[in-house]
This record gives structure tokens, C-alpha cells and sequence, in this order.
């Protein structure tokens, strides 16, 4: 039997998003009003696991569940997994990274990295005070890149998670 992936995205102490490994999601936030749990379980699936996911999920159609003040995080989470995959009996938890990288690897979808490059590029350019010759993706990550500067014949690395630190 295949495990279903999936993975819990703790935000806050008010809200956790359940996704799988399949795209489906499912946001679990506490009501500001009154202090009810809210489950937003999503109809359709998001082209990519990425920050404009939600935009997209915004207008699908959208199941929606209340639940107690005292109810706890491991029900709601698992309520939503096998709302999710009802006809899956077996589940891995795997952290988001993986699970994001998994579903937007199945997508197989084909985008311009022009502009996210370019972004990059102007970035460290600005950062590290030096004129870029080329710039490319290390390991398909859209926070790491090798790059040669003008004069020098070695590529560097760059991560701009970790603020523009400079790994030689």
C-alpha cells in the first residue's frame, strides 16, 4: 500500500495548513470572534505549492467546518487528511519543503524564470556592490544561485534566505 504524503505548516498558535502530497489543502485558523476553530477544506488544487497558492485557492469552491473552542490540533489535522484522501489508510508526515517540492515536481509545469532571475540579479548586484556576468539556479531552489561576477572566474554561491550571505 502507498503512503500518502503530507505535511502540517504550523503558522501560529491560530492557524496550521494541512497539505498532500496530491495538492490538497486545508487551512485550520481560529475564529477571532469568539475563539472557534475554523477548517477550510479546498475543493480544487493549487497550480503550484507556492506563496500564490492562496490567491488561486481563494475562488475555488471550499467546504467549510466549524469546530469547538477546546478542540485539539492531531483531530483537526487528521480530520483534514482523510477529508483529503479518503481513500488513503496509510499517511507520511514529511515537512513542507519536501511536500511542496514533491507536488510542484509532478506538476512537471514549465515556467519563465526570467523575471526571478532577473530579480536576483539586480539584488545581488545592489547587495554585493559588483556587476553580474551570469546568473543560474543551484538545485532548482529559487533562494539559491550561482553566479559569476565581472573579473572573477569562479562561480559563487548565494543564499537569499540567509541574508545575502556570500558562500564562496
Amino acid at each position: 500500500m502507498v503512503k500518502m504524503n503530507y505535511a502540517v505548516e504550523i503558522l501560529n498558535n491560530d492557524e496550521v495548513n494541512v497539505l498532500t502530497e496530491d495538492g490538497g489543502v486545508v487551512s485550520i485558523y481560529r475564529n477571532e470572534d469568539d475563539g472557534h476553530w475554523v477548517s477550510i477544506y479546498y475543493q480544487d488544487r493549487p497550480t503550484l505549492f507556492d506563496k500564490y497558492m492562496w490567491y488561486e485557492l481563494e475562488g475555488c469552491k471550499q467546504y467549510i467546518k466549524d469546530w469547538d473552542k477546546d478542540s485539539l490540533y492531531p483531530i483537526m489535522i487528521m480530520d483534514a487528511i482523510q477529508w483529503l484522501c479518503p481513500m488513503s489508510k496509510s499517511f507520511n508526515k514529511v515537512d513542507s519543503y519536501t511536500l511542496y517540492r514533491l507536488y510542484n515536481e509532478q506538476r512537471k509545469l514549465k515556467w519563465d524564470a526570467t523575471p526571478v532571475l532577473e530579480g536576483a540579479r539586480r539584488l545581488i548586484e545592489a547587495k554585493s556592490g559588483r556587476k553580474v556576468n551570469h546568473i543560474e539556479f543551484e538545485d532548482g531552489s529559487l533562494f539559491r544561485y550561482n553566479v559569476l561576477f565581472d573579473g572573477i572566474d569562479t562561480p559563487l554561491y548565494f543564499n537569499l534566505r540567509e541574508d545575502m550571505v556570500l558562500v564562496v
